[in-house]
């Protein structure tokens, strides 16, 4: 049979085996928790740059449509403007000569005073 003075040690290094035990087990614990909370902060970071790349290309392709639109407005206005033109003429009420070359030959006499004379 085994001594009594024995199973005091064994029943002592149990013990401080049960207690390095407990302490790996929560450091082991506290460990999981940290890594946890970083991988979820980390998730949330990656989510948060994710919505603002989508809102960032959403932008690009808003700013693309709003310059086209403005080269379109700038386009009719210009076309507009040209009809206009087109529509009073030289800006003199001259009647076009490529249309009307006698009556642009008859507004020039006017001007000049030299259609006032009949022959």
């Amino acid at each position: 049979m085994l001594s009594t003075d024995f199973a005091w040690l064994i029943v002592a290094i149990a013990l401080v085996a049960a207690v390095f035990a407990s302490f790996l087990a929560f450091g082991s614990y506290r460990r999981a928790k940290y890594c946890a909370e970083f991988v979820a902060q980390k998730n949330a970071r990656s989510v948060s740059l994710k919505r603002l790349s989508e809102i960032e290309a959403e932008m690009t392709e808003l700013t693309d449509s709003v310059v086209a639109l403005q080269t379109s407005m700038k386009k009719l206005r210009s076309r507009i403007g040209m009809r206009h033109n087109r529509e009073r003429g030289n800006g003199d009420g001259c009647p076009d000569p490529a249309t009307d070359p006698e009556g642009y030959k008859r507004h020039m006499r006017q001007k000049l005073g030299i259609g006032m004379i009949k022959r």
